[in-house]
């Protein structure tokens, strides 16, 4: 994970849009991203499983975060 220019980048996604989603969005994108990481390693792709897992965790520590 690498700060650039005040923006919370991995991967090319920026966090800082889901740091102004509303709390309801990012359950969904959190359920979205567990479902997926879920397929990813029923499949086999254990690196795309870890990517989409760790991805859920920055989304959750956002989500706690709007408390």
């Amino acid at each position: 994970m690498a700060v650039l220019l005040g923006a919370i980048k991995r991967k090319g996604i920026n966090y800082n849009f889901y740091k102004n989603a509303s709390k309801d969005y990012l359950l969904g994108e959190i359920a979205h991203t567990e479902r997926s990481a879920r397929e990813f390693r029923k499949l086999g792709d254990i690196q795309e499983a870890k990517d989409r897992e760790e991805h859920a965790k920055m989304l959750w520590n956002i989500y706690y975060s709007k408390k």
